[in-house]
């Protein structure tokens, strides 16, 4: 099995592309972390890790899909859909649990809990 790493490739037009169009967009970069997480108290560790998902998830795209260059950038465009589905199925679950439809005991109920106190 070989080993496809993104900082041995060299990024394409497309990418660079895409990451500017995202940077004016206000998708990535450090207003975006800072301005949605409220009382975030290592804003560089943050962005560190999240530079760190997005060069593998260039490095995935780049080897398993290599003639599709804008794949990258589709794929970035999709995570603010994914935060607000997330959202809705956070709501959901509270108020199914408030209703008494999911059971007390429930892992996910006191991560929910954990998350709103």
């Amino acid at each position: 099995m070989s080993v496809c790493r993104a900082s041995l490739r060299k990024p394409t037009p497309a990418y660079h592309r895409d990451c500017e169009g995202l940077a004016a967009s206000g998708h990535v970069g450090s207003s975006s972390v800072s301005a949605k997480v409220k009382h975030l108290e290592n804003v560089q560790l943050v962005e560190s890790v999240q530079e760190q998902v997005n060069a593998a998830l260039l490095d995935y795209v780049m080897c398993n899909y290599p003639q599709q260059t804008d794949r990258f950038g589709q794929l970035l465009l999709r995570l603010p859909e994914i935060r607000a589905i997330s959202l809705q199925a956070e709501e959901y679950l509270y108020y199914k649990h408030l209703n008494g439809d999911v059971p007390c005991n429930n892992l996910l109920i006191e991560m929910l809990h954990a998350k709103r106190a």
